[in-house]
């Protein structure tokens, strides 16, 4: 099994699914969520498995990078509200 994905600022522990194999890809949308594309189980740092909001698109797990989400660690949108407030949705490099 490949070492889990650590996200620090959600505190949230990425593993691939064991049914079969998909590679998993993460695209980071500048000022929006992270996009997981493929199947992958999301856990807290406990280990407990969380529950994705139904996708609009099959396979697709949005996750919060804002921070503000209320559905958080999965995104809800806020970020498109903070914008217009001229709040940081993306950690700066001096943060990673």
């Amino acid at each position: 099994m490949e070492s889990p994905v650590v996200l620090p600022s959600a505190a949230l522990v990425l593993v691939s699914s064991p049914t079969p194999p998909s590679p998993v890809t993460i695209i980071v949308k500048p000022g929006g969520p992270y996009v997981v594309q493929g199947s992958v189980a999301i856990r807290d740092r406990e280990g407990n498995a969380l529950q994705p909001p139904l996708p609009k698109v099959p396979g697709t797990v949005k996750l919060c990078a804002c921070g503000h989400s209320k559905t958080h660690p999965f995104c809800d949108g806020t970020h498109k509200t903070l914008r217009d407030a001229s709040v940081p949705t993306t950690p700066s490099p001096a943060d990673r």
